[in-house]
């Protein structure tokens, strides 16, 4: 991919109305009630820390800046030991990606760009270098599942090529789409679907590698972007797309309704989708004002209104969301300068507290979906990955 390709979508999206689109949520004011408590994931030692993603056993991971503004380092925090440095040697920076309920960690370390390796850690191994696919000078791990398979990107200046990595296969090259010269995997679901992107220099499509049916096109809203950021055990992927002379949108894709527009949050002109769990809860971000949202019934809520009022948070953005319904993601604490990793896990509630769709035009049955992303907000983050 051409080098101006991946600013424009760097300065599009990873600092990152129509109602009447297919498959649009309708949002609307969403029940008081208090339905998730808050957990400060702290950092290690500096002003900033960004929670990326969780596990079910609901241990998370992310990266957090160090002492004396010492960079970024890769941690894991659980709720016995709290936040732990998966990089005590302090390579210049490293990220934790990805997390598995084998609690093995992927993630990159060794700088940005040019050098850095994709990294797999486990509670034996401290970051075990991935190595990069042939004649690439940097690699970055962006996903794990439960069977111990890493996708992610390899790459060198004129090209990304997306790999899947096993411990008996080493690192492979999965391909991009026929007039495609470049690709990037975000992640992969226990049956070995791996969704990410594809680019040919000029447009970036969202992509699906399937075992059985190979590389698979999943559309976009408008002729230049879109990516699959997740997928969950049922095949449902979630990404974001362009949305021509409107903006973001982030998308719901499944093999029986393909692409369908999850919209926006009442006025906000922007959606981001993060991840999907087993239960089709989707969790992500409004970016034109960074509020965390979840998608839950075909209704679309801001999660600051899902919180207690006077715990001090502005919840920025959602991350990563478990088959239990926590959720993670950063925001800003009583004013604090800088972000916080946080933790938000549901509260037992009464029947009935949950609010109704206002609409579901086709939502199909959600209640019952860098660096690893090509669009990084790497300001907002203090990330500097390609790919998330």
């Amino acid at each position: 991919m051409a080098n101006t390709t991946f600013q424009s979508l760097n300065q599009l999206c990873l600092t990152l109305t129509t109602s009447a689109v297919l498959g649009l949520a309708m949002s609307k004011p969403v029940d008081a009630a208090v339905m998730y408590s808050v957990t400060d994931l702290g950092t290690l030692g500096g002003n900033s820390s960004s929670a990326i993603d969780i596990n079910d056993n609901g241990q998370v991971v992310g990266s957090a800046i160090t002492a004396n503004n010492g960079g970024n380092r890769a941690f894991v925090w659980d709720s016995t030991n709290g936040i732990r440095n998966l990089d005590p040697l302090g390579s210049s920076t490293s990220i934790a990606k990805g997390i598995n309920n084998k609690s093995q960690v992927v993630g990159f370390f060794g700088g940005v760009g040019s050098d850095s390796r994709a990294f797999l850690s486990d509670s034996t191994t401290n970051l075990q270098n991935l190595g990069t696919l042939p004649g690439d000078n940097s690699s970055a791990a962006n996903g794990i599942n439960n069977n111990g398979q890493v996708v992610g990107r390899s790459e060198n200046n004129s090209r990304i090529q997306a790999f899947l990595w096993d411990s008996t296969n080493g690192i492979q090259n999965l391909g991009a789409l026929n007039g495609y010269s470049s690709s990037g995997a975000s992640a992969i679901n226990n049956k070995g679907q791996v969704v990410g992107f594809a680019s040919n220099g000029t447009n970036v499509r969202a992509v699906l590698w399937d075992n059985t049916k190979g590389i698979q096109n999943l559309g976009s809203f408008g002729t230049y972007l879109s990516q699959a950021n997740s997928i969950n055990d049922k095949g449902q992927v979630v990404g974001v797309s362009t949305l021509d002379n409107v903006g973001y949108r982030a998308f719901l894709w499944d093999s029986t309704n393909g692409l369908q527009n999850l919209g926006t949050l009442d006025g906000y002109r922007d959606s981001y989708a993060s991840d999907i769990n087993n239960n089709g809860q989707i969790v992500g971000y409004t970016f034109s004002d960074f509020r965390a949202l979840l998608w839950e019934k075909g209704v679309i809520s801001d999660i600051n209104t899902l919180i207690d009022p006077s715990s001090g948070w502005i919840l920025r953005s959602a991350s990563a969301i478990n088959n239990k319904g926590q959720i993670v993601g950063e925001g800003i604490l009583n004013g604090q300068s800088g972000v916080r990793a946080f933790l938000l896990t549901p509260i037992s509630q009464a029947p009935g507290r949950v609010p109704e769709p206002s609409s579901t035009l086709g939502l199909l049955g959600f209640g019952a979906l860098g660096a690893g992303s090509l669009l990084k907000r790497t300001q907002k983050k203090q990330q500097s990955a390609s790919i998330s």
